[in-house]
C-alpha cells in the first residue's frame, strides 16, 4: 500500500489511472463537441427563446469551464508527479495540484447534482418530492468538504489510509443521490408515457417517450458511472482509478447532453407537465373518447399541433 511519502500506486493502480486518464481524455473531446453544438443552437438566429435559455446555456459554460481546468490540472499532475518531482520523494507539487483536482471535481458534481434535483422538480412538478434529494445534496456538500480537507492534510490518493474512510462517505452518499434521482425521473417519465399511450396512443405518444429521452432525461451515464465505482472502490479493485476518470468525466457529459436536448427543444419543461397532469384530472369514462384538439398538448417539446389521426388531417410536430 502507497504511504503519505510516496506518489506513485502499485503497478496495477498505476495502468488502471493510465488507461482512465486516456479514456477520460476522449470523453473530454465528446464534450467538448457538445458544448460547443449546444452553444450554436442557443445563439443562433430564428430560434425561439425560452426564459430558461440564459440559465442553461451558464451552467453549460461554468460545467465546460470547470472540467476544462480539471484536463489542465491532471496534466500538470503527470508532468509533476512522474517527472518533475521523481527525485523527490513526498512529492509535494503534485499533490497540491491533486488537491486542487479533486476540489473541483467536488464542485462539479455538487453542480450536476444541483441540476439533476432541478429537472427532478420539473418533472414531478413539486417541492416535496426533492425533499430527500436536497437533504442528501446537503450531505453531499458536508463530506465532500471533509473528503477535500483530509486529502490535502494526509497527501494521500481517495482509496488509502484515513482518506479512503471519508472518500466511501462522500461517494456513497453522493452515489445514492444520483441514484435516487435517476430512479425517480426515469419513474415519472414512464408513467407519463404510459398515460400517453393510453389516452393519444402509441403512435403520437412514441416520439416524446423514447428510449434516449429516458437516458438522457435521467442523467442514466452518470448514474451508472457512480455505481460502478462505488463497486471497484469497496472491493478495493485497481479499476477503481480508471472508473473514477470516467466518473468524472460523466459528471459533464450527462448535463450537457441533457442541455443540448433542452436547447433543441426536446427536453420536458414545467409547461409539458401540466396538460399530462389533467389527462389524470380530468379522465374520461370508460368507452369515451378524448378530442386531441381539446387536450391542449402543444407544450410537448416539439408539438406544435395535434390532430386526430382519424380526421384526415396530418400530425404537426
Amino acid at each position: 500500500m502507497p504511504t503519505n511519502t510516496s506518489f506513485p500506486t502499485p503497478l496495477a493502480s498505476q495502468i488502471a489511472l493510465y488507461v482512465g486518464i486516456h479514456l477520460g481524455n476522449i470523453v473530454y473531446g465528446i464534450e467538448v463537441y457538445l458544448y460547443f453544438k449546444t452553444m450554436y443552437i442557443f445563439l443562433a438566429s430564428g430560434r425561439a427563446r425560452q426564459k430558461s435559455d440564459k440559465f442553461y446555456a451558464l451552467f453549460s459554460t461554468v460545467v465546460f469551464s470547470t472540467k476544462t481546468l480539471f484536463v489542465a490540472l491532471v496534466l500538470m499532475i503527470n508532468q509533476t508527479g512522474w517527472l518533475v518531482d521523481q527525485n523527490h520523494p513526498p512529492r509535494r507539487v503534485a499533490f497540491a495540484f491533486l488537491d486542487i483536482a479533486g476540489l473541483v471535481d467536488v464542485i462539479l458534481q455538487l453542480l450536476t447534482d444541483a441540476l439533476m434535483i432541478y429537472r427532478c422538480r420539473i418533472v414531478w412538478d413539486s417541492l416535496r418530492a426533492i425533499t430527500i434529494p436536497v437533504i442528501l445534496w446537503l450531505a453531499t456538500l458536508a463530506t465532500g468538504i471533509m473528503y477535500v480537507w483530509i486529502r490535502a492534510v494526509t497527501f494521500t490518493n481517495p482509496f488509502d489510509g484515513r482518506t479512503a474512510k471519508i472518500s466511501l462517505a462522500y461517494y456513497v452518499i453522493s452515489v445514492s443521490l444520483t441514484a435516487i434521482l435517476t430512479c425517480m425521473i426515469c419513474g415519472r417519465l414512464i408513467y407519463y408515457g404510459r398515460l400517453m399511450k393510453k389516452h393519444i396512443g402509441p403512435e403520437h405518444a412514441a416520439p416524446y417517450f423514447s428510449t434516449v429521452m429516458l437516458i438522457v432525461e435521467s442523467m442514466l451515464p452518470y448514474a451508472l458511472a457512480g455505481i460502478a465505482l462505488l463497486g471497484a472502490f469497496i472491493a478495493r479493485s485497481p479499476s477503481a482509478f480508471t472508473i473514477l476518470e470516467v466518473y468524472g468525466f460523466m459528471m459533464c457529459i450527462s448535463p450537457q447532453m441533457l442541455i443540448l436536448r433542452v436547447a433543441a427543444g426536446r427536453a420536458w419543461r414545467e409547461e409539458t407537465i401540466k396538460p399530462l397532469q389533467s389527462l389524470v384530472m380530468f379522465a374520461p369514462d370508460p368507452g369515451e373518447t378524448f378530442d386531441s384538439d381539446e387536450m391542449h398538448l402543444e407544450s410537448l417539446p416539439g408539438v406544435s399541433s395535434l390532430t386526430r389521426p382519424e380526421s384526415g388531417e396530418d400530425d404537426k410536430v
